[in-house]
Protein backbone atom coordinates (compact mmCIF):
# COMPACT_ATOMS: atom_id res chain seq x y z
CA UNK A 1 0.00 0.00 0.00
CA UNK A 2 1.02 3.23 -0.46
CA UNK A 3 0.93 6.23 1.88
CA UNK A 4 1.96 9.54 2.99
CA UNK A 5 3.85 10.34 5.99
CA UNK A 6 1.72 12.42 8.49
CA UNK A 7 3.27 13.41 11.52
CA UNK A 8 6.93 11.95 12.72
CA UNK A 9 8.38 11.89 16.37
CA UNK A 10 12.21 11.80 15.62
CA UNK A 11 12.28 12.07 19.78
CA UNK A 12 10.08 9.17 20.29
CA UNK A 13 10.79 7.05 17.27
CA UNK A 14 6.71 7.11 15.99
CA UNK A 15 4.73 8.11 13.86
CA UNK A 16 1.71 7.80 11.53
CA UNK A 17 1.33 7.70 7.86
CA UNK A 18 -2.27 8.37 6.08
CA UNK A 19 -3.70 5.85 3.34
CA UNK A 20 -6.63 5.52 1.63
CA UNK A 21 -8.61 7.47 5.07
CA UNK A 22 -7.13 6.01 7.58
CA UNK A 23 -3.84 6.67 9.59
CA UNK A 24 -1.23 3.84 10.14
CA UNK A 25 0.51 4.00 13.18
CA UNK A 26 3.96 3.34 12.54
CA UNK A 27 7.50 2.52 14.87
CA UNK A 28 10.96 3.09 13.82
CA UNK A 29 11.47 -0.82 13.73
CA UNK A 30 9.13 -1.10 10.91
CA UNK A 31 11.55 1.42 8.87
CA UNK A 32 13.43 0.45 6.19
CA UNK A 33 17.19 1.02 6.52
CA UNK A 34 17.26 2.88 3.20
CA UNK A 35 15.50 5.68 5.44
CA UNK A 36 18.03 6.00 7.79
CA UNK A 37 19.91 9.75 8.79
CA UNK A 38 23.36 10.33 8.56
CA UNK A 39 23.58 9.68 12.33
CA UNK A 40 21.98 6.33 11.44
CA UNK A 41 18.49 6.72 13.14
CA UNK A 42 15.26 5.47 11.13
CA UNK A 43 13.16 8.62 10.68
CA UNK A 44 10.61 9.79 8.23
CA UNK A 45 10.04 12.81 6.46
CA UNK A 46 5.95 14.29 7.31
CA UNK A 47 4.90 14.45 3.20
CA UNK A 48 7.36 12.05 2.00
CA UNK A 49 5.38 9.47 -0.20
CA UNK A 50 6.39 5.79 1.41
CA UNK A 51 4.72 2.27 -0.04
CA UNK A 52 4.35 -0.27 3.38
CA UNK A 53 2.68 -3.64 4.60
CA UNK A 54 -0.89 -2.66 6.38
CA UNK A 55 -1.76 -4.50 9.45
CA UNK A 56 -4.14 -4.98 12.08
CA UNK A 57 -3.55 -4.72 15.73
CA UNK A 58 -5.95 -4.77 18.39
CA UNK A 59 -4.48 -1.53 19.24
CA UNK A 60 -5.91 -0.28 15.88
CA UNK A 61 -3.85 -0.16 12.53
CA UNK A 62 -0.10 -0.78 11.65
CA UNK A 63 2.19 0.20 8.64
CA UNK A 64 4.70 -2.47 8.93
CA UNK A 65 7.89 -3.09 6.56
CA UNK A 66 7.84 0.89 5.25
CA UNK A 67 9.96 2.14 2.77
CA UNK A 68 10.57 5.05 0.30
CA UNK A 69 9.18 5.86 -3.11
CA UNK A 70 9.96 8.24 -4.91
CA UNK A 71 12.60 11.37 -3.39
CA UNK A 72 11.40 13.08 -0.11
CA UNK A 73 10.52 16.47 -0.70
CA UNK A 74 13.78 17.42 1.35
CA UNK A 75 15.51 15.41 -0.82
CA UNK A 76 18.52 16.94 -3.17
CA UNK A 77 18.03 14.73 -5.80
CA UNK A 78 14.03 15.66 -6.19
CA UNK A 79 15.46 19.34 -6.57
CA UNK A 80 15.50 20.58 -10.34
CA UNK A 81 19.07 20.40 -12.29
CA UNK A 82 20.89 23.89 -13.01
CA UNK A 83 23.32 24.04 -15.55
CA UNK A 84 26.80 25.27 -14.40
CA UNK A 85 26.94 27.73 -17.29
CA UNK A 86 23.89 29.69 -15.69
CA UNK A 87 25.65 29.89 -12.55
CA UNK A 88 28.58 31.44 -14.14
CA UNK A 89 28.89 35.08 -13.78
CA UNK A 90 28.96 36.56 -17.48
CA UNK A 91 32.38 37.49 -19.31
Amino acid sequence: MTGTVKSWSRERGWGFVLAAGRSYFCHYKDVSPALASADGRRNLTVGREVEFEPAETDRGPKALDVRPTGAAPDDPAAWPVVRAELLAPPT
